[in-house]
C-alpha cells in the first residue's frame, strides 16, 4: 500500500481498496473463490472439505471415493448423471424403465443379457434362451445320461461280485482259497459243485 497523499492510500498492483475501510486493500482474484477466500492476488484459500482445482484455480468439493456415473457436488456427496440413481451403497447405477428379464441394466434403458441368453426382437427388456445355449444343454443331458448308465453298470457289477463272494464263502473247503480270491476262482468252484451234484444224481440212477 502506498501513501499517495495525506490520509489517502493507493493499493499495490493486484489489490483493490476495501469499500468499508479506506486504509485496507484487498487482494484481487479475477475468478471467483467460491467455497473459499481470496488471500493473495489470483490465489484462493479453500474452505474445509474443498481443494484448489488445477484447472479452474477455484475451490472444488472433495469426495473420499470416486463418483462413478456422477459428479462430486459437495464434500463426500455425489450427484448422479441423468439416467442414473443412487443404490443402497450410495453409488450411481443406471436406470431402466422396465426390469431386465434374464439380464442386467448396464446403461440408462439398456439391458445386457446373461450368458446363454439373447435380446428378444420384440422386447428390448427381455432376454430369451439362445439356440447355442439349447444345444449345450442337450450335450449336458447326453453326458449326464451316459454317466448315469456307467454308474448303474458299476453298481450292478459290484453287486454280482459281492453275491459270488458270499456264495464262494459257503462252499465246503473254501478255506483253501484266499478270502479275497478272484471272481474266476469263485466261478470255477461253483462249476465244480454243479458237476458234483450232477454226478451224484447219475450214480443214484445207475444204482436203481
Amino acid at each position: 500500500m502506498l501513501h499517495a497523499a495525506p490520509d489517502t492510500c493507493t493499493c499495490n498492483t493486484g489489490y483493490t481498496k476495501n469499500i468499508a475501510d479506506k486504509y485496507l486493500c484487498n487482494p484481487i482474484c479475477t475468478k471467483s473463490c467460491k467455497y473459499g477466500k481470496c488471500v493473495n492476488p489470483e490465489t484462493c484459500s479453500c474452505n474445509e472439505g474443498y481443494k484448489l482445482s488445477n484447472i479452474t484455480h477455484g475451490c472444488e468439493p472433495v469426495c473420499s471415493k470416486n463418483c462413478v456415473n456422477g459428479n462430486c457436488t459437495a464434500p463426500n456427496t455425489c450427484s448422479c448423471y441423468n439416467g442414473y440413481v443412487k443404490d443402497k451403497s450410495d453409488s450411481c447405477i443406471p436406470l431402466c424403465k422396465n426390469p431386465c428379464l434374464n439380464g442386467k441394466c448396464v446403461y440408462p434403458n439398456i439391458c445386457s443379457c446373461n450368458e446363454g441368453f439373447l435380446k428378444s426382437n420384440d422386447d428390448e427388456y427381455l432376454c430369451v434362451v439362445s439356440e447355442q445355449s439349447g444345444i449345450w444343454s442337450t450335450k449336458n443331458i447326453v453326458i449326464v445320461g451316459i454317466s448315469t448308465i456307467l454308474l448303474i453298470t458299476f453298481v450292478i457289477l459290484a453287486c454280482i461280485y459281492l453275491i459270488i463272494k458270499v456264495r464262494f464263502a459257503r462252499i465246503p473247503n473254501s478255506d483253501q482259497y484266499s478270502e479275497t480270491g478272484s471272481i474266476d476262482l469263485a466261478i470255477l468252484k461253483l462249476l465244480n459243485e454243479k458237476n458234483y451234484v450232477s454226478e451224484s444224481a447219475d450214480n443214484e440212477k445207475s444204482s436203481v
